[in-house]
């Protein structure tokens, strides 16, 4: 009888013993406060780390950096216009809408070669630029003697 609890209590002993193994040494489960990784996360190299889609990663040497468009308004009315000065950063690209309200003019920054076509009172015309050189450049309406009667004003760019 003693030899038969040895017996048992052996296979008792190597169920329990399995049972642990297989449940211990598999993968983890994942529980509720586990955050989901999606396809927009990144791991860094050597890290496993996961980052946001476009930040830099140290040591990476191909970053893509995310395009700055900055959308800006300027209307024209006779000989001048509804922003006499104009501040982006160095590299941002300006998408600029010129809506003229009277007469015939454009809008026009030449160190950029940007400018719209003539426009009658009552169109607008939108141009995209990048602002890739720092310093203060004049924009101004080419038609006639407007520029010269004050239809101008300073692209800063910082």
């Amino acid at each position: 009888m003693n030899k038969n609890w040895v017996i048992v209590l052996a296979i008792v002993v190597v169920l329990v013993g399995g049972y642990l193994f297989l449940s211990k040494g598999g993968t983890p489960a994942v529980t509720e406060n586990q955050p989901a990784q999606t396809s927009s996360d990144i791991t860094s190299p050597g890290g496993g780390t996961p980052v946001e889609a476009g930040m830099p990663i140290k040591g990476a040497g191909n970053v893509v950096e995310k395009e700055v468009i900055r959308e800006l308004t300027v209307v024209g009315t006779n000989f001048k216009f509804s922003v006499n000065e104009i501040r982006v950063r160095k590299g941002e690209t300006i998408k600029l809408t010129f809506k003229n309200e009277g007469g015939k003019h454009d809008w026009k920054v030449d160190e950029f070669k940007a400018g719209t076509k003539i426009l009658d009172g009552g169109q607008e015309e939108t141009v995209q630029f990048v602002a890739n050189r720092v310093g203060t450049f004049e924009y101004y309406c080419s038609v006639g003697q407007h520029r010269a009667n004050g239809m101008k004003g300073s692209l800063i760019v910082e």
